[in-house]
């Protein structure tokens, strides 16, 4: 995930990036990477092959920006990773992000949620969560 903030001066517009990444890397090493999700092409900065300043241009900033294939990618590693327990429910906690587009992309993949309360059950249901799915830790 990455928030975009694009700024204007007289000069010229300045996109900001703040990258949220589960490991402490460089930018250097997130563009450097055979499966860099940011990359330059032709002087221009893309992530997940968007280009970064179209979308500074299409929506207000700061914005936040995920990736669906990494996302997906990460379900499939941890769905993997448990393949020899087949019926273990894996459960996204509701608190940490609870985007709908990103709930639903969750939810088509049949992960579980973590909810701790009423607020969190109902965006839950709303991204096609479900309930049976659906653990209450409140």
């Amino acid at each position: 995930c990455i928030c975009l903030t694009k700024q204007q001066n007289p000069i010229r517009t300045q996109l900001k990036l703040l990258i949220f990444h589960p490991y402490h890397v460089s930018l250097e090493q997130l563009i450097m990477s055979q499966t860099a999700l940011l990359k330059y092409h032709k002087g221009k900065l893309f992530f997940d092959n968007v280009c970064l300043e179209s979308l500074a241009s299409k929506y207000q900033t700061p914005c936040y920006i995920y990736s669906k294939n990494a996302i997906l990618n990460a379900i499939s590693q941890i769905k993997s990773a448990f393949s020899i327990l087949p019926d273990t429910l894996f459960c996204y906690a509701v608190k940490a992000n609870s985007n709908l587009h990103l709930l639903e992309i969750i939810a088509k993949e049949g992960i579980g949620f973590d909810i701790v309360s009423q607020g969190e059950l109902s965006r839950v249901l709303k991204a096609k969560g479900k309930s049976d799915k659906t653990v209450f830790s409140g």
